[in-house]
């Protein structure tokens, strides 16, 4: 029973960030899938870039809900990708647009639903 429960959790919350990224990547990439393991606190993403015939996959290893002076964020850590050229530009480029790799939660309904599934 305590599994189903937890399953409906993270089918709902990976929903819900699936969203939150889709609105980040804008017009880059669509979200084609975003599972969530909340025991592992890990998570898998599924994308297909602008202009790609293919997918890409990316796993983070760890992920975690901060809140800081008021403002929500996840956390991503170890995020690898399914290309080594994606591994690359996330190892340069991601840490500089999201210092300690936190993302903004954008405040509203999204948000208000992700406090209500964590």
């Amino acid at each position: 029973m305590l599994r189903k429960i937890i399953n409906l959790k993270d089918k709902g919350l990976s929903r819900l960030l699936g969203a939150l990224f889709k609105l980040k990547l804008g017009e880059l990439a669509e979200v084609l899938e975003c599972k969530i393991d909340s025991s592992a606190k890990s998570l898998t993403l599924s994308i297909l870039p602008a202009g790609e015939k293919e997918p890409i996959e990316l796993w983070v290893d760890n992920y975690e809900f901060v809140s800081e002076n008021g403002v929500e964020f996840i956390r991503l850590k170890g995020i690898r990708a399914s290309r080594a050229w994606i591994d690359m530009l996330i190892s340069q480029l991601f840490n500089e647009k999201f210092p300690d790799g936190k993302i903004e939660i954008p405040d509203g309904k999204l948000l208000g639903m992700i406090k209500a599934v964590t």
